[in-house]
Parts: C-alpha cells; sequence; structure tokens
C-alpha cells in the first residue's frame, strides 16, 4: 500500500502533495457479493480512499454477542480495499448516526442503563434530552461498554493500518459529537457525570478554577450559595444573571466535558493498538468549529474536519445559492482553527428524501468550489446507497440516498460523472494544491454566533472574499477586520481590538453591545473605543442610506420600545452613514487612534440587494475596495504561494445564463456564464 502523511497545506501520498478524495460506503448494508462492484466504481469516479462507519447497533445487537461475520466482516471488507489499492477511514463510533436507530448506538444498552441517558433539569426533576437517544458521553457505566465495544472493532481496524502494509488512514473517535446533545435538548446536565455537590465533581472543579472564591461567583451570577459544592442546575435556576450562567454552562461543556471525551476515546483506541493510526473527529457544521477551539488546543494531534451539506444551510433553501457560502465559511473556519489541512468528513453528494434529488450541475459546483475554496480533503456522503435490516434503522429497505452508485454496485445516478469530471480536472493540475485565497477583509470570531454565520452570508452575496481570525489565540494583523459582539465578550478579544484599532486597523463592529466580559465584569469595549449609544426615538429598524435608500436591518436596542428590531442610536458619530426615521444616526464611522471604526447595532444579514449596498457603503467608507467586483456572479482570485501566479475563479451559482462585467485591478473581464457554471482565468 502507499503511505499518506500530511502537512499544514495538504497530504502527501508517497512524499507528494495530493488533492485526497473520498466516499462513504457502508459495508453492513450492502450485500456482501455487491461489496467488490461498489469499490471499482469508486476507483473509476476517481476516489482516493473509502470512509466507513463501522456501526455498533449493527455488530452488537444482544449484549455481548459482537459479530463479525458474513455482511458485518470488517476484515474481509479490508482486505477487499486493500486489493483495490485504496484507502480507509474508519469511524467506529460509539454513536455513528447514519440514520440509523437510537444513532448507531445499541438500544439494550439504554433500556437496561437508563441513568447513562444524557438529561437536563426540568419541571422539578431530571429529564432525558428529548427523544430520548442522547446518551452521557463520560458516564462511567457507558463508558465501560464503549471500552468492550473498541477492545474488539479498534484490533480488526489495526491489523490493517498504514504501518502494517494495510490501508487504514486514520480512525473517527464518535460522530458529530456534541450534535446528539445540542440538537435534542441542550447541554448534558447528568448529575453522574457533572459531579453537582461533589467536591471533584467535573462542574464544581471547573467553577472553582474559574471563579476561586464562591462570593465572586455569586457577586457574578447573583446568587447566595454557600460553596461551590451547594451549586446544582435546580438552584441555578433561580440566578438573577442568567446569561453569565448560561454562558458559564457552556464553557464548561465545551472547554472541559468535550475534550475530556475525546481523550477518553483517544487513549481507549490506543489502548487497543491504534498508537501509529491518525485519530480525527468531524464537527458537526461550520457554526460549530469554534466550540472546538479548546478541543483542539488540548489534543493537537487529533485531526479536525468539518461536514459540509448545502441542503442543510441555516436558510432551508434547497438549491444552489447557498452553495459557495456554507462551504467558503466551513473551508475558511477550518483555515482558522484546526491544525491540519482542512477537510471536510462528510460532504454531501446525495439527499436523504424524496422531494429533491441531486442535480448534477449543482454536484459538479459543489464539487469544484471545495477545491477552490481550500479545501484539500473532499469525502462524499454517501458515495454508495444501501439496505437496511428490519429495526436497524428510523426507516426500513432500501436506504436511497441518492448517492451516485446504487446499492447493486452498477446502477449509476447522472452526478456520478460530474463528480468523476471535477476530480480528474484537479487531479491533472496539482497548481491548485498550493493555491490561497486572497482577501478583501477578515471576519473576528471568539464563539460560534449566529451573527458570524449571517455576516459571512452578507460577505459572500457581496462578492467580498473573506478569511477568519480566531481572535482567542492570536492578534488581528490584517487591513479590515469585521466583529460581531455578544452579550458575553471575552476580555482579551476587547483588549485585541482596542490595540488593533489604535494601531491603525480599520474594524467594523456589528452585532449587540456586550454586557459583560468573560468573568462577568463590565466589558468595557464601547467606553475604551469612545463609542457612546443613546435610546433611538424611533421604535422601527427601517434605516435610510445614501441619501435615498431604504432597508430594514434587526437591531438589538429591543428593550426600549419592546422591539427586537430597532438600533440604537450613536452619539458624535464622526461620520454619518444610516439614519432612521428621526435622522438619529445608527450606523456611523468614529476615527480612533491611528484606526477607524464603522459601527452599528445591528445583525448583518443579506435579505434583499439594499443590504448589499449598505455593505459596499460601509467597506467604502473604510477605504477598503473589493479586488474584484461583480454584480450577480461570484468570483475571487487565487494564487500560488509558491509561484506568485494568480488565477481568477468565476462561479455563476444562478440557474440562469448571466452576461456582466467583472472589474479585477481596474481590469474590467466582459463574462458570458452558462448556469451553474465554474470557470478559472489566469490574470
Amino acid at each position: 500500500m502507499k503511505d499518506l502523511t500530511l502537512s499544514r497545506h495538504y497530504f502527501l501520498v508517497d512524499g507528494k502533495p495530493k488533492q485526497l478524495w473520498f466516499g462513504e460506503m457502508d459495508y453492513f448494508r450492502i450485500p456482501r457479493e455487491n461489496w467488490g462492484k461498489s469499490l471499482d466504481q469508486l476507483k473509476a469516479m476517481g476516489i482516493d480512499g473509502v470512509s466507513i462507519y463501522v456501526a455498533w447497533i449493527s455488530h452488537e445487537r444482544k449484549p455481548g454477542e459482537i459479530d463479525f461475520t458474513d455482511n458485518l466482516d470488517l476484515d474481509a471488507f479490508l482486505n477487499l480495499i486493500e486489493e483495490k489499492d485504496m484507502f480507509a477511514w474508519l469511524r467506529p463510533g460509539p454513536y455513528v448516526y447514519a440514520e440509523l436507530r437510537f444513532a448507531g448506538i445499541p438500544p439494550w444498552l439504554a433500556v437496561e442503563h437508563p441513568e447513562i441517558l444524557a438529561c437536563r433539569w426540568k419541571d422539578g426533576r431530571f429529564q432525558p434530552l428529548d427523544e430520548g437517544m442522547s446518551i452521557s458521553y463520560l458516564h462511567p457505566i457507558f463508558l465501560q461498554y464503549v471500552d468492550r465495544w473498541y477492545s474488539r472493532v479498534i484490533p480488526v481496524i489495526v491489523r490493517h493500518s498504514l504501518s502494517k502494509g494495510g490501508c487504514v488512514v486514520s480512525i473517527q473517535l464518535c460522530n458529530e459529537i456534541s450534535g446528539i446533545h445540542i440538537w435534542f435538548g441542550g447541554i448534558d446536565q447528568n448529575p453522574d457525570v457533572c459531579g453537582y455537590g461533589n467536591p471533584d465533581g467535573r462542574f464544581v472543579r471547573f467553577l472553582k478554577e474559574k471563579y476561586q472564591d464562591i462570593e465572586n461567583l455569586n457577586s457574578i451570577w447573583g446568587t447566595g450559595f454557600k460553596s461551590f459544592e451547594d451549586i446544582s442546575p435546580e438552584k441555578m435556576e433561580y440566578a438573577n444573571n442568567r446569561i453569565m450562567v448560561e454562558y458559564d454552562e457552556k464553557q464548561f461543556y465545551y472547554k472541559c466535558y468535550i475534550p475530556e471525551y475525546v481523550e477518553v476515546l483517544s487513549k481507549l483506541a490506543r489502548k487497543y493498538g491504534a498508537e501509529d493510526i491518525l485519530l480525527s473527529i468531524n464537527i458537526a457544521g461550520p457554526s460549530d468549529i469554534p466550540s472546538f477551539s479548546e478541543c483542539s488546543n488540548k489534543l493537537p494531534d487529533i485531526y479536525q474536519a468539518v461536514d459540509l451539506y448545502y441542503d442543510l444551510h441555516i436558510s432551508g433553501r434547497l438549491d444552489s445559492v447557498t452553495i459557495s457560502y456554507d462551504s467558503e465559511y466551513g473551508t475558511e473556519l477550518c483555515k482558522a482553527y484546526t491544525k491540519g489541512p482542512p477537510g471536510a468528513l462528510e460532504y454531501e453528494s446525495g439527499i436523504f428524501t424524496d422531494i429533491h434529488s441531486i442535480d448534477p450541475e449543482e454536484q459538479e459546483l459543489w464539487m469544484a468550489l471545495g477545491v477552490l475554496n481550500g479545501l484539500r480533503l473532499i469525502s462524499l456522503f454517501q458515495a454508495v446507497d444501501g439496505i437496511h435490516t428490519p429495526w436497524e434503522a428510523d426507516v426500513g429497505g432500501i436506504y436511497n440516498y441518492n448517492a451516485p452508485i446504487k446499492v447493486d454496485g452498477q446502477g449509476l445516478r447522472p452526478h456520478y460523472y460530474s463528480i468523476q469530471k471535477v476530480i480528474r480536472y484537479f487531479n491533472g493540475d496539482p497548481w491548485f494544491l498550493d493555491a490561497e485565497k486572497e482577501y478583501d477583509l477578515f471576519i473576528g470570531t471568539y464563539d460560534n454566533l449566529a451573527s458570524d454565520i449571517s455576516t459571512a452570508h452578507l460577505l459572500f452575496r457581496g462578492n467580498i472574499t473573506f478569511g477568519i481570525i480566531d481572535l482567542i489565540r492570536e492578534s488581528p494583523k490584517c487591513h479590515c477586520l469585521w466583529v460581531n459582539m455578544s452579550k458575553v465578550m471575552p476580555q482579551i478579544v476587547i483588549d485585541r481590538l482596542i490595540e488593533y484599532v489604535n494601531s491603525g486597523g480599520k474594524l467594523i463592529l456589528t452585532g449587540e453591545p456586550p454586557l459583560y466580559n468573560d468573568k462577568g465584569l463590565s466589558p468595557n469595549l464601547l467606553e475604551r473605543l469612545g463609542i457612546e449609544l443613546e435610546p433611538p426615538k424611533s421604535p422601527f429598524s427601517l434605516v435610510k442610506f445614501n441619501r435615498d435608500q431604504y432597508v430594514r436591518l434587526t437591531g438589538f436596542a429591543g428593550k426600549v420600545f419592546g422591539r427586537k428590531k430597532t438600533l440604537y442610536a450613536l452619539k458624535d458619530a464622526d461620520i454619518s452613514l444610516a439614519i432612521n426615521e428621526t435622522e438619529q444616526t445608527v450606523i456611523g464611522v468614529y476615527k480612533r487612534g491611528l484606526g477607524e471604526i464603522v459601527f452599528g447595532t445591528f445583525m448583518p444579514e443579506y435579505i434583499v440587494s439594499e443590504h448589499k449596498s449598505l455593505l459596499l457603503l460601509m467597506l467604502q467608507s473604510l477605504g477598503v475596495e473589493p479586488l474584484v467586483k461583480t454584480d450577480r456572479l461570484r468570483a475571487f482570485i487565487i494564487s500560488n504561494r509558491n509561484t506568485g501566479e494568480r488565477r481568477l475563479c468565476i462561479i455563476n451559482y444562478w440557474h440562469q445564463p448571466i452576461k456582466e462585467i467583472i472589474q479585477v485591478s481596474g481590469i474590467n473581464l466582459e463574462i458570458e456564464a452558462k448556469p451553474l457554471e465554474w470557470m478559472i482565468r489566469q490574470i
């Protein structure tokens, strides 16, 4: 077998940079006689390796009876992959989701041990999260069963590691960690895991480390606890400062609970022989990536990638308009937060629904954009359909995921050839492996804020090419920075923004004015920037700009009139960019130190074209000119970090042909683009 390693920017196969293409194929729901045919079709499509769920629910239908025979013969499947000279990325859970019952956990486990269920305090008692299929990751009984499962499955995988001449590139630990809690009710409060009342309990230790003295916590939370051990979810409900209580609980979950779970799984994998196999996790979606920052800090050797699905976009739209935005945002977050080459361990190539089939042209565009945006690992989900056995899945019969390859290993859907076309194109031109975008500005992030998501969407629709900076880890040094405020802002972020502006940075500051820093104290951001807010005289959020343009914004001065959308008025702005109907400035420019600030208390978003016009006005006021100017087309520049050669990427993500003038470095280019066409021009 070939060798595979990774660098910061890309993977290397036998020492040579390689764009990696994987495809999900789950052996347990494909008839064994079809394995070889399906693998042949994957390889002919251009796929380098197979991503594989190893479903615990399928292998251990009865407690203690773990089955690796017949259609569940993982060893035989990996042997076959090796015969085809392909790689394998194993995903043995414990959770796999995969549209399986109980998300892939054997249902008998929760039936026999209901105490392991994740839960929250509600209506006077601890209640399981909605749907009752969320397990408390760190419950000792659950981890005992995970240990037993890993003791059987990891050795099978290890026999096929690259170091032993096999095919296994990586072992993914669990699946979309945190999703099974957050999607179905919230952060886990299982008392056996969190240890409320226990001096050595996890939540107690977290609070002690943060606040040191119980009176410090009481002053911030607005409580009267006698000790840290006195704190429980029941009593937390009566805290006066719910904002800081919820913030601290979230910090505990993502900075302590989740990293510990990943570390436990990694130790179990190493315990059973995976010492020299790359371990990985997949993050459920772009917005979750900042939440896993501490996990990356504590476990830097575990590779992190993201899952990207354009049909699960926040807008709920099932069309190509959302494709580029989700791919761009997710990839840029990977670049900022993860330590290896940006990758997507689930990249949509099918939809589990019968109301919307995959459009071949959309799939081609989606695939191409992944590479152009900087993804160096793309794993298609699903690549092959399947068949479920009774009571195994949420649905019975055919697992029709509209994948490019049907379950018989012979039938091919039209988008198979779209995928094949894109893979051949980029495999034939390794120039793109060393290509990186040229940015107009950066989004500064520090949490998984909805306002950051909507800002990225606005910038995409305005054809502004953006990168991302993790403001917790680094000080911004870019020409222009966009940051969204929130109720709680870490003090280190506030300090870095002040330094950035005083040093000459151009800052766009939007969102909800902070009430606290991460310690629960006064955030002092606006005071230090010399920005003073005043109540608006108008209860409406319609603003006027550019003399005669109007647009409705989502503001954060709702308490004034009991309406959520009102914007605060600004006192003494140096330049007024937008006013409300009583002619108060609501978006303004401030000159501070050597820098400048565009400020407004609203949620950046794109709904109508006026939002784009306002965006361009804000940038113009700071002297920021987009590198590429378009109307409806999406276009950006990528340059090779070794040669400096530049190429212009042009995307028509609409289902209509478009003819327009694109301006690049002062040069006008007349472009005619077919529906869903992508093109590359050398400049």
